[in-house]
């Protein structure tokens, strides 16, 4: 009986030191999210979307026009945890307003707390083209 009672105290010890792996141990932090993108032509017909999506948060934004470029669009103070995934999304859609498309080019960044994170440089070189930017925040 003795030998019995040991061993369930063992295991009752050992369950209460495992690792938590329902997520309420992961690392939380605070942070300004920022989302840009400029171009080489900023009258644009395009459709630009941003968002960010993880443990305990969904935000974002969406505009549709010719007028958003250069684009910017900040999230502030926002409690993020790894594995919270940003993405950074720009169409093309120039056809739109009857203007005749010639290529040209975008940069997009995202930035946490100022620093940039994600860049891509690209030339957006038919109508219709859809570029995206993801970063993935690992703590």
């Amino acid at each position: 009986m003795k030998k019995i009672l040991t061993l369930l105290v063992c295991v009752l010890l050992i369950s209460a030191c495992s690792s938590d792996d329902d997520g309420e141990s992961w690392a939380i932090e605070n942070v300004d999210i920022a989302f840009n993108i400029i171009s080489s032509d900023n009258s644009r017909v395009s459709d630009i979307s941003c968002a960010i999506e993880g443990k305990g948060i969904i935000v974002g934004d969406q505009s549709y026009s010719n007028e958003h470029l250069p684009y910017s669009k900040a999230f502030t103070d926002q409690n993020v945890a790894s594995e919270t995934v940003m993405e950074l999304s720009f169409k093309d859609d120039t056809s739109a307003d009857g203007t005749i498309f010639e290529p040209y080019g975008i940069t997009m960044y995202i930035t946490l707390d100022g620093e940039t994170v994600a860049r891509k440089e690209v030339t957006i070189s038919e109508e219709g083209m859809l570029e995206q930017l993801n970063y993935v925040i690992n703590f």
